[in-house]
């Protein structure tokens, strides 16, 4: 799967990042709406720690050192092997290994 540089213009058109079908944007009308894709903002993280105002608490959190877009289209979305790699995209303590943006 190739992921995006979030900061980057997207190719026209978008295309799902598991089977390369072109996604269409999120339909609208007066009373419904269709989604057609998905997107993931993923990429490296970093254990980050603050203290809390009160000084007794401390708050941990993984930052996103660089971001990066995974789309995924409604008839991927549901496929097993898809959602096992959109999760250890955005649970890398899964894998119990650090992953780069471009893995």
């Amino acid at each position: 799967m190739v992921a995006r540089d979030v900061g980057t213009s997207h190719p026209q058109p978008l295309r799902c990042d598991h089977c390369g079908r072109a996604v269409r944007e999120t339909q609208h009308t007066r009373t419904t709406y269709t989604v057609d894709y998905y997107s993931l903002h993923t990429g490296p993280v970093e254990t980050c720690s603050l203290m809390v105002d009160d000084g007794e608490r401390r708050v941990t959190f993984q930052k996103l050192l660089s971001a990066v877009e995974v789309i995924t289209c409604v008839d991927c979305y549901g496929k097993a092997d898809v959602q096992r790699d959109r999760e250890l995209r955005f649970r890398v303590e899964l894998t119990g290994e650090e992953r780069t943006a471009d893995q």
